[in-house]
């Protein structure tokens, strides 16, 4: 493997030339992230986001559900609800809906954990770095 970075990535190892603590000057510029950083701001954005979309997806489905029983109940309705053999129904196009919708708001939460969780690597990763680094003679 080369030692070239040319191509903006890191080196692979310790042996090529040191890039700068916490930046990366990758194809597509500079990313400059401290791990404080991942273990609050940007984790818990991604959180708060998550927390939002869940409360607002419960919102609109009590608003739908207030709507009530519209299809009305004759066979023409009970087949939009329930669907036929060929086309599900309106129930679970909802229930499909809204499990969607809640994985998307959990898949959030989820991004907020794993950022926190790298936030928390790096730091180790950094202090086992500086517990490795070769002692200055006394």
């Amino acid at each position: 493997m080369s030692q070239d970075s040319s191509d903006g990535f890191p080196p692979a190892s310790g042996r090529g030339p040191a890039a700068a603590p916490r930046s990366w000057q990758g194809p597509l510029g500079q990313m400059d992230v401290a791990p404080d950083d991942l273990k609050s701001t940007i984790s818990r954005a991604f959180d708060t986001e998550g927390g939002e979309l869940g409360r607002a997806l419960v919102a609109k489905m009590n608003e739908l559900l207030a709507v009530g029983n519209f299809w009305g109940d004759d066979s023409t309705g009970a087949k939009f609800y329930n669907g036929d053999a060929d086309l599900p129904g309106y129930a679970s196009m909802v229930e499909g809906v809204a499990t969607e919708a809640s994985a998307i708001s959990l898949f959030y939460v989820q991004v907020g954990d794993r950022l926190y969780d790298m936030g928390r690597n790096v730091e180790v990763a950094e202090w086992r770095t500086i517990g490795e680094m070769p002692r200055v003679p006394e």
